[in-house]
Parts: structure tokens; sequence; C-alpha cells
């Protein structure tokens, strides 16, 4: 009897898209097999909302970057609308900076000028 076997060093890998869901280009990522993303990228910058997180298609939850990879995935950008507060004075001239705030959300302290 002959028993012949073949042993390869090849790591499947497996990319990592990333739907900035309207916001500026974020690059995807590849990586091996049945580890976990090193890091998350920066965060997409989409204008007159807050990032809040990245999630992938089954859930809104936060994606969990201890999740070993196994497959090619694509995860979106999770977005909160905002609303600039400006404050004008006497002349219209203002002298204190617009506040940004979670649209639906109470301006908590009014900036002294």
């Amino acid at each position: 009897m002959l028993l012949l076997v073949a042993c390869t060093n090849s790591v499947e890998t497996f990319t990592v898209t990333f739907d900035s869901m309207g916001g500026s280009d974020v690059a995807s990522v590849t990586v091996d097999g049945q580890t976990t993303l090193d890091a998350l990228p920066d965060a997409p910058v989409k204008e007159g909302y807050r990032f809040v997180h990245w999630y992938d298609n089954k859930e809104l939850f936060a994606f969990d970057v201890t999740k070993a990879i196994n497959a090619d995935i694509t995860l979106k950008a999770y977005y909160v609308e905002t609303v600039t507060i400006s404050f004008v004075t006497g002349e219209g001239a203002s002298v204190v900076e617009d506040v940004v705030i979670d649209k639906g959300t109470v301006l908590e302290t009014i900036p002294a000028p």
C-alpha cells in the first residue's frame, strides 16, 4: 500500500469591503482566513452626519473586531444625522462657535459669548 500526502502552505484570504454609504471612500483590506481584523479603518466623513460604527449585513450592531473572518464580507457605515446650531449676537456677528449635535437631541448648555 502506498499513501501519498500533499501539504500546502497556502493560506486562504478574504476581502473585507467597507461601504461608506455615501461617505468618503474607504479602502478594502485583505485578511488571512480565520483571523480577525487588526483594526478598523478611520471613520468615513459624510456631510451632515456623524459616523457611529461599522456593521455587517445581518445586524445593525457594531461589528465585533474579535470575530474571525471566514468569508468575503462587506461592512456598512452607520451614521446619525446632525444639525448645526449657529449663535448670532446683537449686530449679526457671531462670537460663539457653531455647535454640532445629533438631530433630535437637546442642547444641554448654551455657550457663553
